[in-house]
């Protein structure tokens, strides 16, 4: 870990306003049956001395193999684990919850090796701890013949207290040995003690602990006698089947390349980064032109002249430059790249289309590989033009960003090599720089295997990097399991083939191994895929919500109340037990609710495609033109069997008198008579006409029975009515309409609009 890279006492809010680290919590495990890769697990507790309350943003560097498990914020003094969500969803829901002044935490992936995590609130005079756990890839010790762990504990501030626990289990390992480092004294470092069952642990519990002045403080430890030619290890998954990993010892490489030594002169292409993001990297611009010209110092005596093809590329590229490279003309050569206008975005698919006529003997390629503008179609065959080695010149320092995933595509995968130089490199003395880049490589070729393997990564040969003495596989074998797996893994130098054979034992019971192998087979196919991020991203967005990674499209996420959960469907961590039970329960429910309104639903629609199969027939459609008269009282709603007749007499709010007849009948003269008395709240009978004084109009009785004789006309013509229809002529002059305002009472009017009610049914 890097942590110190970026010093991790710098939480600061968006005002940047340092936050006190007062705590710091280390904790490491190693398997000693795997002991390549190990965890830790870092717990950060910061204060906020300030009377104000703050949002924490902590940016920190991992290692270039470095990988992010676990994440944790403390809510009510208990620390909660993150789970993984998509990183767009994540920032969403952060700023949400931070409008409600709730505790949401996340940690996300900025960019290269970079992370970043933000927790929101930090009270005045209080604390907020974080715990972000990460595994990494051992360092081999070739002298000691084991493998070597380095832990960084780096702080500028006092601390309250200081915890460290370090853990290594394991069937057959040694006692671990600490190096001793010289600026600490001895009897600061405490043994590992044997707790039986092949397991070592040393802690350190300090208090009141001082910051080093001017020194990085590093702990080391070596499991001797470890490093064995191979190492695997095997995990078993219930879906899967079981995941293997396989660490191997290679050969030093130390032949070099003697294709190019009976050539008069090289041809070097340069591609020269001017892009925006380099226009203030000066220093580390000058410190990659310095180690160019330590290369360029020792292969001028050699050859008769160097020339030099120089493309300068940002968003676009620019046209090619040839310049002649002689001993007296380096200043000359340096003036090319001073005087450039530093600005645009940096595309890098743009160098596919570079296709060189002449052959060049190396390209050297000063850039970060952190590419704003991209295309996959044009970058995922983008060293298939590149006929030589590619060795990229970085100057960035180790915690400042870089597409390290780029790089490893376009150095590993390219037929004929190359590498990375990164800050370090770069300060080589020339010999050893020189040496870097014409040593030749040792590739992996392929596996070959007689038994059942899937999912290998690397899935395709890569020339493998001269600063790796191990070479790591990984792969899944698929239920069910066999006793025992056996396959060869393949290399070549220098065009010379050899088959290395492993064997894996399968007939072993559960070893803890902390779900390392599960994590490492699922970053190695992620280090693949985000090569090309925007073709792959629904791949690398589904293996990160898989396999709890932090991605470029992946971020880890604390809430704290199921509530939370529930509204944004966040499923929480499984060691949230309760919560997670609730959660689960609460999706149990609603996934029967679904159920039973999908019947519901099914049900209705049966209903309503029955209903509009059934056959309507010409009395259906008589019914539907029957007039349904429901007449409506101060003080209720009369009885529907009834059709309300107004008599003669006046209306007004003195009485009135209402004659009503059933409406399954036919009407008659006038036998049944209901009366209501609208201030006595019920009508007196009354034999006496009442004229609509109200309404000003009034009308007869006989009137009203001529009304009534025509409606029973119409109802008693429907045994006459025969399904045949007919087409009236349309007559806007004879129209019903105009026939009914050109008659001289409403009697006729209402006698027109009923027998045009007739014709209508029959038309």
């Amino acid at each position: 870990m890097i942590f110190g890279r970026r010093h991790p006492d710098k939480l600061s809010d968006r005002a940047s306003t340092p936050l006190q680290l007062v705590r710091l919590q280390i904790e490491q495990k190693v398997n000693g049956n795997f002991p390549f890769i190990h965890q830790v697990a870092t717990t950060m507790t910061f204060k906020n001395t300030h009377n104000i309350i703050l949002e924490g943003a902590f940016e920190f560097t991992l290692p270039e193999r470095a990988t992010i498990c676990g994440y944790g914020l403390d809510i009510d003094g208990v620390i909660v684990d993150g789970v993984v969500v998509e990183k767009q969803a994540a920032r969403i829901i952060f700023e949400k919850e931070v409008r409600k002044r709730i505790d949401p935490g996340f940690v996300e992936l900025v960019t290269g090796n970079i992370f970043r995590t933000r927790v929101y609130p930090i009270e005045p005079q209080k604390t907020r701890t974080v715990r972000v756990i990460y595994q990494d890839q051992a360092i081999t010790d070739n002298n000691k013949n084991g493998f070597l762990y380095q832990i960084p504990i780096q702080f500028q501030t006092r601390l309250e207290s200081l915890d460290i626990v370090l853990t290594c289990s394991g069937q057959a390992i040694t006692k671990p040995k600490f190096l001793i480092d010289s600026n600490q004294p001895i009897d600061s470092y405490p043994s590992f003690i044997d707790n039986g069952n092949g397991q070592y642990t040393a802690e350190w519990h300090l208090t009141n602990v001082e910051p080093s002045v001017n020194t990085e403080r590093t702990l080391s430890y070596i499991l001797s006698d470890s490093l064995n030619p191979v190492i695997s290890a095997i995990e078993k998954d219930s879906n899967v089947g079981a995941y293997f990993a396989i660490s191997c010892a290679l050969p030093t490489s130390n032949q070099q390349r003697t294709d190019q030594l009976d050539i008069p002169s090289k041809r070097i292409c340069i591609l020269w980064d001017a892009s925006l993001s380099r226009s203030n990297s000066k220093e580390n611009r000058t410190l990659e032109l310095n180690a160019l010209k330590k290369i360029f110092d020792i292969w001028l005596p050699r050859y008769n002249k160097i020339e030099i093809y120089i493309i300068i590329f940002r968003n676009d590229m620019d046209e090619q430059i040839l310049f002649q490279l002689q001993v007296n003309n380096w200043n000359k050569f340096i003036e090319i790249f001073q005087d450039l206008p530093y600005d645009g975005a940096t595309n890098l698919s743009q160098l596919s289309s570079i296709n060189l006529i002449q052959s060049i003997n190396y390209y050297f390629l000063f850039s970060d590989c952190i590419s704003t503008i991209n295309n996959d179609s044009f970058t995922e065959n983008l060293y298939s033009n590149f006929k030589a080695p590619i060795w990229i010149f970085n100057g960035n320092y180790l915690h400042e960003p870089y597409d390290i995933d780029f790089i490893r595509y376009l150095t590993q995968y390219n037929e004929y090599g190359g590498g990375y130089l990164n800050h370090e490199t770069l300060e080589l003395n020339p010999h050893d720089l020189i040496n870097i880049i014409e040593t030749i490589q040792i590739k992996y070729v392929k596996l070959d295997s007689t038994s059942t393997v899937k999912q290998i990564y690397p899935s395709n040969s890569i020339s493998i990097p001269l600063n790796l003495d191990r070479f790591l596989l990984v792969g899944q074998i698929p239920m069910p399991l066999p006793n025992s797996i056996q396959f060869e893994l393949e290399f070549s130098l220098n065009n010379q083939t050899s088959r290395l054979p492993i064997s894996l034992d399968m007939s072993f019971g559960e070893q803890n191994s902390f779900g390392l192998i599960r994590r490492l087979w699922a970053q190695q196919k992620l280090n693949e895929l985000n090569a090309f991020k925007d073709k792959y991203k629904s791949d690398i967005l589904s293996l990160g919500l898989e396999y709890s990674l932090v991605s470029q499209f992946t971020s880890l996420l604390v809430l704290e109340t199921l509530q939370q959960h529930l509204q944004y469907r966040v499923c929480p961590a499984k060691s949230r037990t309760y919560l997670y039970n609730q959660y689960m329960q609460h999706q149990t429910l609603e996934n029967n609710k679904k159920t039973n309104n999908i019947s519901e639903l099914i049900q209705k629609w049966n209903q309503t495609c029955q209903w509009y199969d059934q056959v309507i027939t010409d009395i259906d459609r008589h019914r539907a033109y029957l007039r349904k008269v429901q007449q409506t009282c101060f003080f209720g709603t009369s009885p529907s069997n009834v059709v309300p007749i107004m008599s003669s007499n006046s209306f007004g709010f003195g009485s009135a008198t209402t004659t009503t007849a059933p409406t399954g009948m036919q009407f008659s003269p006038l036998k049944t008579s209901a009366t209501y008395s609208l201030n006595s709240m019920a009508f007196p009978s009354t034999s006496t006409p009442s004229s609509l004084q109200g309404f000003g109009f009034s009308t007869s009785s006989s009137q009203i029975n001529t009304a009534i004789n025509v409606l029973n006309e119409s109802l008693s013509s429907k045994t006459e009515e025969t399904s045949t229809i007919v087409l009236n002529e349309n007559n806007p002059q004879l129209s019903y309409t105009t026939r009914i305002s050109s008659s001289n009472n409403r009697i006729n009017a209402y006698s027109i609009y009923l027998n045009e009610r007739i014709l209508n049914r029959q038309s």
